[in-house]
């Protein structure tokens, strides 16, 4: 499977037409929702098998995955600061 079917990389901070304002939660839901149109909605196959994500536990009332794939240093410290 190659990478080509993720969508671009969204930056907190760029200049394009999506303005969050420097508003961490308005970029964090943005990306949710790239997330589950990538991975809940249309989840990517391997082999013409769909892959799962892990929805367990739900965290701050999103899937596990998601903060797992947005973190840079993901852990279960509570600690979601993106200048982390």
């Amino acid at each position: 499977m190659s990478a080509d079917w993720l969508p671009e990389l969204e930056y907190f901070e760029r200049d394009n037409s999506i303005d969050y304002q420097r508003d961490w939660q308005r970029y964090e839901d943005y990306l949710y929702e790239i997330f589950k149109d990538h991975f809940i909605n249309n989840p990517p196959k391997w082999d013409s098998l769909p892959l799962q994500i892990r929805r367990h536990p739900i965290v701050y009332g999103k899937e596990e995955a998601f903060y797992h794939i947005i973190c840079k240093d993901y852990g279960d410290d509570g600690e979601r600061n993106p200048k982390n």
